[in-house]
């Protein structure tokens, strides 16, 4: 609820509010929301899982990777290794997890 807030239907359907405030308090005080929204595919389903599951203490997990893009964790381990010899992750051989230096890295840029 509010400005930017986003909603996502557990599937592949997300929206999301108008950012600016006061075209939000517009909108609501004539009861007529306009959300934009988007139908994610599976290669959108993997970034945000990727982009989420990388703040969480968890990590990003191999298994659900691979369900969303089978080969995945494979063609993507180049990408790994970079960012683990960058120090920005651990990489284990069933998830990846943010280090500090990753995780300062991560809130700087988003």
């Amino acid at each position: 609820m509010g400005p930017s807030a986003h909603s996502f239907d557990g599937k592949n359907h997300r929206w999301w509010n108008v950012s600016d405030n006061k075209k939000y308090i517009e909108q609501a005080n004539n009861k007529q929301f306009q959300p934009t929204d988007e139908w994610l595919n599976k290669t959108d389903l993997y970034n945000e899982l990727l982009m989420t599951s990388l703040r969480k203490t968890e990590g990003f997990n191999k298994v659900d990777a691979e369900k969303l893009l089978p080969g995945i964790w494979k063609k993507k381990e180049g990408d790994f290794l970079k960012w683990q010899n960058e120090k920005m992750i651990a990489l284990y051989e069933d998830k990846i997890q943010l280090t500090l230096q990753g995780r300062l890295f991560a809130d700087a840029i988003t």
